[in-house]
């Protein structure tokens, strides 16, 4: 298979930037004494589980589909 190098790398960026950015605004909030945002996420979650469900069905496929193409066949 012919990957985009560039796709692969906006991938990268986009994945580890959205880590550095939840990471930098769960630091921020911990100075602040205020709830991290794992307490929202999970509030979120106990609120509307469907759409939790839904979502870690989507984040799950593809994660799967990115381990599972990385090698041609």
């Amino acid at each position: 298979m012919n990957y985009s190098r560039l796709g692969f790398d906006i991938v990268i960026v986009v994945v580890i930037g959205t880590v550095i950015a939840v990471t930098a605004v769960d630091l921020f909030m911990t100075f602040r004494r205020k709830q991290p945002v794992g307490y929202y996420v999970n509030e979120f979650v106990i609120a509307y589980p469907w759409f939790g469900t839904v979502l870690a069905f989507i984040v799950g496929a593809l994660v799967a589909h990115f381990f599972l193409n990385i090698l041609d066949h």
